[in-house]
């Protein structure tokens, strides 16, 4: 699909050697991707909580917003299972797929973390 994901994969290749080693949220759409985007990241990070939000597709934060909020409420309270409200009445169900997203962050030499500032 796009020409670059071989480049993109070899200039990836050596971040494998060190892996992420502060938690990493894995937010992936019931509709699509779903878990995968937790398998993906495990390759690259050793804390990695996945969640997967029901009745979302591409867009999960127009499609369940809720959800999205209660599992990043979940995540920066470290809370040792991440968890999903259920859909909200008025999302929409537009039958839309694309990539779902996720959110990592990075560690400080003062062994907290805190969200990435690179972006």
């Amino acid at each position: 699909m796009y020409r670059a994901r071989q480049t993109d994969a070899e200039q990836n290749r050596p971040r494998y050697a060190d892996p992420i080693g502060c938690p990493v949220l894995a937010v992936g759409a019931q509709d699509y991707l779903a878990d995968e985007v937790s398998k993906q990241l495990a390759q690259v990070a050793h804390d990695v909580r996945g969640v997967v939000i029901r009745a979302a597709g591409h867009n999960i934060a127009l499609e369940n917003p809720a959800a999205l909020a209660q599992a990043y409420l979940d995540f920066f309270a470290r809370g040792s299972a991440v968890t999903a409200a259920p859909p909200p009445r008025h999302s929409p169900s537009h039958g839309i797929r694309g990539r779902s997203s996720s959110w990592s962050c990075s560690s400080p030499t003062s062994g907290e973390w805190a969200p990435r500032q690179d972006r």
